[in-house]
């Protein structure tokens, strides 16, 4: 091979680079922005009234890329109004993709799996079976494999639904306790004994 050659072997192998490292670095700058935007959005929402909030994440929703990044916090709002509307939202998207779920919205199903398995173990109760009602309905819609890492959408969807279980064991355990019988004659309870000094100087004498 002469010089020539090694040259413009070099010179494409450097250009690959290049231009590979502007392509990272450009999905970088668009993620953080994305970042950046959705938090302004989830400040937004903290600031306004109930109502007005709940009209802004409607609007998001409604948005070409609905801003599930808003919309998955915003279950765990501590106004009913709000954290509501973003159930509802999510309830719809979902459903909507799986009448007519496209290519283009794969990415938007793989962040909402991500999205639920990062923050529902710190949902109420509440927010848990929504979380568990689209994880059911996401690990059966059909993603494309090519767009989607499909090993880690399906593990996303995988661990919300892990968290059913426990939640099933908390209500059994309440209807258990709620069965228990109240009568202490019946429960097999005892009065405590009464305090004796000269057992406690035995004990202590040991």
């Amino acid at each position: 091979m002469n010089l020539s050659r090694r040259s413009w072997l070099a010179t494409a192998v450097l250009t690959a680079c290049m231009l590979s490292g502007v392509w990272l670095s450009r999905d970088w700058v668009v993620g953080r922005f994305q970042n950046q935007l959705a938090s302004q959005h989830l400040q937004r929402v903290a600031d306004l009234p109930a109502r007005e909030a709940a009209v802004y994440l409607r609007e998001l929703a409604s948005d070409d890329a609905p801003w599930l990044d808003v919309l998955v916090p915003a279950v765990a709002d501590q106004r009913p109004e709000v954290s509501s509307t973003a159930t509802s939202e999510l309830r719809q998207l979902v459903a909507m993709w799986m009448e007519s779920p496209e290519q283009r919205l794969d990415a938007d199903a793989a962040r909402l799996a991500q999205l639920l398995a990062e923050q529902s173990p710190r949902f109420s109760a509440e927010g848990q079976e929504l979380a568990t009602v689209l994880a059911r309905n996401l690990i059966v819609l059909r993603v494309n494999s090519g767009s989607v890492d499909v090993a880690r959408y399906i593990n996303n969807c995988e661990a919300v639904l892990r968290l059913e279980p426990a939640a099933d064991l908390r209500v059994a355990s309440v209807d258990t306790d709620s069965r228990l019988p109240q009568n202490p004659a019946q429960t097999g309870t005892t009065e405590p004994l009464p305090f004796n000094a000269t057992d406690l100087r035995r004990i202590t004498e040991r």
